[in-house]
């Protein structure tokens, strides 16, 4: 039986959400070797002469004028490594997870609305699709596009850039639950993908206070997070089987995301391979 031939708009979309999944299960991978690696080095460092050398010798970035060099020997190797495994390396792998799927969302839409201008971005999108009222603010920053674009198709993807930047302020499941983005996912999202959603949201909000609150819970969490056990104050952790739900739950959302856009712009799914099991479910 002959492969199906893939739309160019579909294999574009596919490759890009590929792109976002392998380096997502690349994390994790590395991350859960970590066990293994950390026994590996005590093993090692507990001998000599590995044990008393000093393996390494450097100035720090950080303030360098008010700190010596930092020497490490071998005996301090595993419990460096045990720190970044235990603490610093499933934040990075969040952090890192929820900026590429941010950037993901941004990059299929900027592609759709690039390949229909007039469909996707000559109407306001809300939940209705009824075109919204553009104000002056709006139209002064088209005008200035037009005015600083040499061709249609820099004034487009200068318009484009300009109106996603900001389509994750607020609440992170209005992108899913109405219609922001024009792709209509509050009708193939919002249902099949409530938990995940719901999930996504506070996953958003970990991050928020890890980032700008020094991993302690503040009242907006609180606020945006109904029925959480946290209290204002209480410091947020991020372990290992939170970060694997956290994972599978943007791989599904940029599945059923990926495929919506392909859907509404190609009326075309996703290649099954790597998606039929997600979307199916």
């Amino acid at each position: 039986m002959s492969k199906r031939k893939i739309n160019p708009l579909t294999r574009d979309f596919y490759e890009r959400y590929i792109r976002f999944s392998e380096i997502l299960h690349n994390a994790w991978i590395t991350f859960k070797v970590q066990d293994e690696v950390v026994r590996i080095i005590e093993t090692q460092s507990n001998a000599e002469p590995l044990r008393s050398s000093i393996i390494l010798e450097t100035a720090s970035p950080v303030s360098a004028g008010n700190r010596a060099p930092s020497r490490i020997p071998g005996n301090n190797l595993p419990g460096i490594v045990r720190r970044a495994f235990k603490s610093d390396m499933p934040v990075s792998i969040l952090l890192n997870a929820i900026g590429l799927f941010e950037a993901l969302i941004g990059d299929v839409a900027r592609i759709a609305y690039v390949s229909e201008p007039e469909r996707f971005l000559l109407r306001g999108f809300n939940k209705t699709g009824d075109v919204e009222n553009v104000g002056e603010k709006e139209n002064v920053k088209l005008l200035e596009t037009l005015i600083n674009s040499t061709t249609r198709e820099e004034a487009i993807e200068r318009y484009v850039e300009e109106r996603l930047r900001g389509i994750f302020y607020g609440n992170p499941s209005d992108l899913f639950d109405k219609n922001r983005l024009g792709f209509d996912l509050y009708k193939t999202m919002a249902t099949k993908c409530k938990g995940e959603i719901n999930l996504f949201k506070e996953i958003t909000a970990r991050r928020n206070v890890i980032v700008h609150n020094l991993g302690r819970i503040d009242n907006k969490y609180v606020r945006e997070i109904k029925g959480t056990d946290f209290n204002p104050g209480d410091k947020v952790t991020v372990d290992a089987q939170y970060l694997f739900d956290a994972l599978r739950t943007l791989n599904i959302l940029a599945v059923h995301y990926v495929n919506a856009v392909s859907m509404c712009t190609v009326h075309e799914p996703l290649p099954s391979r790597r998606t039929a099991h997600i979307i199916s479910a």
